[in-house]
């Protein structure tokens, strides 16, 4: 084992053995090698799926998922209005030589990428608003012949949210070549990107109370079952969880214009094992202890008042009957994205969400 390590040694410092380049993947064999390359279309993700990790995580269930996705040809890519965790992917036509478009360190001895991939000077480059974006991030994938679009901190973190409101210019440059040398055609297109809004409401099994958005759109009021002991809010940017309407379970304070009332407008209260009154809650954490129940900073947990009360220990929910939730539309997002104040949501104010509970069926 030790003369292996000590050749190994000797062929890293004299350059014999070669570390895989950033996209050296197998991927040789091209059914479409003698088209001109072109950008064909571009795919549409959300961010936070991309970038999951300990600390941040996609919670979307499958309407809000779709809500996200998207794809568009490139002649049609002019203006596109997208989320702002929305990321886009850029699709050719055929393999491309990745290393005209990505520059990524590479561990010497396994070849592994280290770090973000960034792009190959003059190969892409953005606008923000008319300005020139620096610290991009350009991850080509052979298999999929695309490389997808995003920014980075100056420490070289990902940044998940781009800037309400903006207009982003992508310019894809000839200087990115296929597998044979050919050079790109040029492909310029540009996205705007939405305000910060409510996206949608739902169970905690993913039925839908609200859509914010046309392809959420409810036709009929919703029914829930009584199993019900919680609701879910989602936003299109991060949640200010300092808010005062994301409190902590068991904090008797009731949230400036959010209330949960019943069909005759009676706010739902419960009363806890020591006599104290408590309201509907809404918080990031889990009402069973302090571990977050969420870790995507899009979405707030809403518990019904008899689960809090009881902390927890019995699935007591909703009981049958009609409700009405309704939420203040002051709720600002956390004010990173825009790297200003905090941004209140667009849309109506308040918003006021109605729903059935029916008995559940055993």
């Amino acid at each position: 084992m030790k003369a292996i390590i000590k050749r190994l040694k000797k062929l890293l410092a004299g350059g014999g053995l070669i570390a895989l380049a950033a996209c050296a993947e197998p991927y040789d064999k091209d059914p479409n090698e003698k088209a001109a390359p072109v950008v064909q279309q571009i795919i549409l993700r959300d961010n936070i799926e991309f970038e999951a990790t300990k600390t941040v995580a996609t919670e979307l269930v499958a309407g809000e998922a779709t809500a996200y996705q998207g794809v568009i040809a490139a002649g049609d890519f002019n203006n596109v209005s997208v989320f702002p965790s929305n990321m886009p992917e850029f699709q050719f036509n055929k393999l491309i030589d990745g290393d005209t478009v990505e520059t990524t360190e590479t561990d010497k001895l396994t070849g592994r990428q280290l770090g973000q991939c960034g792009p190959v000077e003059g190969a892409v480059e953005l606008e923000e608003d008319g300005a020139a974006v620096a610290n991009l991030k350009t991850c080509y994938s052979p298999s999929d012949k695309l490389f997808t679009l995003g920014r980075l901190t100056d420490d070289g973190d990902a940044i998940l949210f781009w800037k309400y409101g903006s207009t982003y210019t992508v310019r894809v440059n000839p200087t990115i070549k296929d597998k044979k040398g050919a050079s790109l055609a040029p492909f310029t297109g540009s996205f705007t990107i939405r305000p910060f809004e409510l996206l949608s409401v739902t169970d905690a099994s993913g039925t839908p109370l609200f859509g914010g958005t046309e392809a959420l759109a409810l036709t009929e009021k919703p029914k829930l079952s009584t199993k019900v002991t919680s609701l879910r809010i989602v936003f299109t940017g991060p949640i200010d969880k300092e808010h005062t309407i994301f409190r902590l379970a068991g904090d008797d304070t009731t949230p400036a214009g959010a209330t949960l009332t019943d069909a005759d407008g009676n706010e739902v209260t419960a009363l806890d094992k020591a006599g104290n009154v408590q309201h509907v809650v809404f918080t990031t954490l889990d009402v069973k202890g302090k571990d977050p129940a969420t870790l995507d900073p899009r979405v707030v947990l809403v518990y019904h008042p008899s689960f809090v009360a009881s902390a927890g220990e019995d699935d007591t929910g909703f009981l049958p009957g009609s409700y009405k939730l309704t939420l203040p539309g002051t709720i600002p997002d956390n004010g990173t994205v825009n790297g200003t104040a905090s941004n209140t949501m667009t849309g109506p104010d308040p918003v006021v969400i109605e729903f059935d509970v029916e008995e559940a069926t055993r």
